[in-house]
């Protein structure tokens, strides 16, 4: 009963003249025994044996106010008239003057204790806190308590209330983000599992460290070609320096099962002299992310319509090979091309063009091959993808035979039985005497248009 005064002092304010007890209470509100910071508190004085309500205020202007009046049934008397200073509702009315006649009458009720009371308009909802005194025979002399609006308590306390649950609503949506959400104290390497999955929580009972917990993590759902950088990233000795004045450190990586996480360190708590002594690790599943990646990647690289490389990137991947191995560069076109189109349609042309490229890729099992731009495609033979072939009998020239006896196997309705055909040309390309791609493609474009005119190309002297 924090808010209720000493039962001498209540005596006092009873005994004493109204001027007089105004002065005993402003005195003691400015001590604030009867005031909190946020709501004001009215000290009340029942007199049982007079059956006499006083009780003191302060008014809208702060200034210090008393009334006085008899305890009444509330049908008595007109409504506003039994507590003019502060108005109930008639439900709260009832209740109030219930409870003092209750507790001047029944010895078996606790002889303190509080009532919620609402105003009339119920905008405003009161707490009074009451303590029952008595006289050396035991007889009740006075009831005497506080009365504080708890209407700023209570909408306080709900917008906490709804702030903490927006919190937890964030808090939540987040969890379902992560695999795993760690806190961990940097001063003795304690942690806690704030989100995991079973599994993990499970892994994690087997500690009480967090960097031997991380250690053997690492060790065992790391990719070998992780390992040494993330435990680099992880070890806690180090990681206060690596804090310093950023947000946070961010890692990404695949485990044992194949799926892309995002590991994250953030700082989490400091000293008030700025050492950091807490932090959080998180670790999400990003998988989506690295398809949809991947698939701009593919898109950016790869032909629409053959899937191959398109032509940037497999002169960029020619270009990187040429330095590497010497080989053979082979420029392609179908034959007849725009007679298939003008004949049949685009959309048949388009077929012939899968086809071929299937073909190439077939083939050529292994080398870049790319699609250089309407129905010409361009492949760079490895030396040691020729020696293979020779390996098993087939030499350079039997290379793109093979090619050629694949596609007159190829079958398209459209086509009414006709197979779709390519020619060739091709430069040959020494790593220690090195040319670049275009002077290869003019040579080779050269060579096609020998085979296109011949029908056939002498490798030999090429």
């Amino acid at each position: 009963m924090a808010h209720i005064i000493e039962i001498m002092k209540l005596e006092e304010l009873l005994q004493a003249t109204p001027e007089h007890q105004i002065t005993m209470f402003q005195a003691l509100t400015n001590r604030n025994h009867l005031l909190t910071k946020i709501n004001g508190i009215d000290l009340w004085i029942y007199d049982v044996e007079n059956n006499m309500f006083n009780v003191m205020f302060r008014d809208g202007a702060g200034n210090v106010q008393s009334s006085t009046h008899p305890i009444l049934d509330y049908e008595e008397t007109p409504e506003g008239k039994i507590n003019p200073s502060r108005p109930l509702c008639k439900e709260s009315q009832i209740r109030w003057n219930a409870l003092l006649h209750n507790l001047s009458v029944d010895p078996s009720l606790p002889e303190e204790g509080y009532i919620d009371l609402d105003y009339k308009n119920r905008s405003r909802r009161v707490r009074s806190y009451y303590k029952v005194s008595k006289d050396a025979e035991g007889k009740i002399k006075f009831i005497s308590g506080t009365s504080e609006d708890i209407s700023k308590t209570q909408e306080h306390m709900k917008a906490v209330i709804e702030s903490q649950n927006e919190y937890i609503r964030v808090i939540n949506g987040l969890k379902s983000t992560f695999e795993s959400i760690i806190y961990i104290d940097l001063q003795d390497h304690s942690f806690k599992l704030l989100e995991s999955s079973m599994r993990m929580r499970n892994f994690a009972e087997q500690f009480t460290n967090a960097q031997e917990f991380i250690d053997d993590l690492i060790a065992k759902t790391f990719l070998p070609e992780y390992k040494q950088e993330i435990k680099e990233l992880s070890s806690l000795d180090t990681i206060k320096q690596r804090l310093a004045d950023r947000r946070y450190i961010s890692f990404e990586y695949q485990n044992t099962e194949m799926t892309w996480l995002k590991l994250k360190v953030l700082p989490a708590e400091y000293t008030p002299q700025g050492e950091l002594t807490h932090i959080i690790v998180t670790s999400e599943i990003v998988d989506e992310e690295h398809k949809t990646l991947d698939q701009l990647k593919i898109k950016s690289e790869r032909d629409g319509l053959t899937g191959l490389y398109n032509r940037s990137t497999g002169v960029a991947q020619i270009e990187q090979q040429l330095h590497e191995e010497s080989g053979l560069l082979a420029l392609f076109d179908c034959d007849k091309f725009k007679l298939i189109n003008d004949t049949y349609g685009h959309l048949v042309g388009d077929k012939v063009l899968i086809v071929v490229a299937q073909t190439l890729q077939k083939v050529f099992e292994g080398q870049v091959v790319f699609r250089l731009g309407g129905d010409e495609f361009v492949s760079y033979l490895t030396q040691s993808f020729i020696d293979k072939k020779a390996a098993e009998g087939i030499n350079t020239l039997g290379i793109f035979q093979q090619l050629r006896a694949e596609l007159s196997n190829v079958d398209i309705p459209e086509l009414c039985g006709q197979c779709p055909s390519i020619s060739f040309g091709v430069a040959k390309s020494d790593k220690d005497n090195l040319l670049p791609f275009d002077e290869l493609y003019k040579t080779a474009d050269i060579s096609l248009y020998q085979c296109k005119k011949y029908g056939r190309i002498d490798l030999h002297k090429m």
